[in-house]
């Protein structure tokens, strides 16, 4: 992606006809404060979901885009939480 869309959403036309599929020019949507940091790996994150309505996105956005500097954030990860359900 050119980096003049970079921590933008943006829209393309796809066009397929037989083997061919062509896309537009991209056109932003807006800015969404996302960063693709890779974590390593090379290739595209697909770290956003939109709602099958299609007129909502969410996107996880790293601390420094709010605070001007990135933290470690704690995530915990319950394992086998169902069998807390159970009594």
């Amino acid at each position: 992606m050119d980096a003049q869309f970079s921590g933008k959403m943006v829209s393309v036309e796809i066009n397929a006809t037989g083997s061919t599929v062509e896309a537009s020019v991209p056109r932003p949507l807006f800015d969404s404060g996302y960063l693709n940091l890779g974590f390593g790996h090379t290739g595209n994150w697909n770290t956003y979901v939109v709602s099958a309505d299609g007129q909502r996105f969410l996107i996880p956005r790293p601390e420094a885009n709010l605070t001007g500097e990135l933290t470690n954030t704690l995530i915990t990860v319950v394992l086998n939480w169902t069998a807390g359900l159970k009594k």
